[in-house]
């Protein structure tokens, strides 16, 4: 009986001690997001406390095809995001797109590889479809996160509007046309997932020369735990939250940056699952950020 009151009193003392840890960790993040809003001012960017994040997503798993190709992930810009990811099939292993069609803003630069992957798609108007696509596991987690639902079923759905059908089936339909190419078969079902979620981290508004500008500040690289920051890139740090080994070995992930510097983005830290900056187009942003 004593043993338990102990073990009682320590487990108190434990979770008084973390919730402690954390409440000073949040508000000496607060005080360092005070002051880079005070930066982001000066370099002509707006800020954003907080916003709801209503993410929609198409995506596919992968792990019945016998190939291995190689996914390039290309933003609408028509760099390339990431390294090339040669797809391993094994169990759960799924490709994620965004819920609404995309198009290439810049064509006459296109160059191999980005010009002939099967994500990138002359459409019969003269115009480039592009599918940005990149990879995620089926894991529980995303079970519990995320509502998934057939496509019919979203068809059906008397909330979503005619012209939002619409943009999930175009974009159905070019990311099973990628898909189909990618790995030289029919392909099984495509799958919709919604999951909404409040964001508390302030996110960072402003043409990409003066977030660049911005991020080259020492405060907003902590804010940010950006590593490297170029005119051509932003190397930052990613985390999972639910492995130890990362907190204390993050991964890097690489963003490359647009062309145009007069174009708006927004740079955020991503919550979930695991926790990483993040930087969009205005508009990818607003899609993720208003309905379904």
């Amino acid at each position: 009986m004593l043993f338990s009151w102990i073990r009682r009193c320590l487990s108190s003392s434990v979770i008084i001690l973390v919730d402690t840890v954390f409440s000073r960790m949040k508000h000496l993040r607060r005080l360092l997001e005070g002051h880079v809003a005070n930066l982001a001012q000066s370099h002509g960017v707006s800020v954003h406390p907080g916003f709801k994040s209503c993410q929609s997503r198409l995506f596919y798993e992968y792990s019945m095809h016998k190939t291995s190709p190689v996914l390039l992930t290309v933003l609408p810009d028509g760099s390339v995001e990431k390294k090339p990811k040669r797809l391993e099939p094994s169990p759960g292993k799924i490709l994620f797109t965004y819920s609404y069609p995309q198009s290439l803003t810049a064509v006459s630069g296109l160059q191999e590889p980005v010009k002939s992957s099967p994500f990138v798609r002359k459409q019969s108007n003269g115009s480039w479809a592009v599918v940005q696509a990149w990879t995620g596991h089926l894991t529980s987690n995303f079970e519990i996160n995320f509502q998934i639902q057939k496509l019919e079923d979203v068809m059906s759905s008397e909330i979503l509007s005619l012209e939002r059908k619409q943009e999930i089936q175009m974009a159905q339909r070019q990311f099973s046309e990628a898909l189909a190419d990618l790995f030289g078969e029919a392909i099984s079902q495509v799958l919709y997932c919604t999951r909404t979620l409040w964001n508390e981290r302030f996110a960072f508004q402003g043409k990409l020369g003066h977030l660049t500008e911005l991020l080259q500040e020492p405060a907003a690289q902590w804010l940010f735990g950006i590593k490297t920051v170029t005119k051509d890139y932003m190397d930052v740090y990613h985390i999972r939250l639910q492995r130890w080994n990362s907190w204390l070995m993050p991964s890097v992930q690489r963003f490359y940056f647009g062309e145009d510097q007069q174009a708006e983005y927004v740079v955020y830290m991503r919550e979930g699952n695991s926790r990483m900056t993040c930087i969009k187009t205005l508009d990818q942003f607003q899609r993720d950020c208003s309905g379904a």
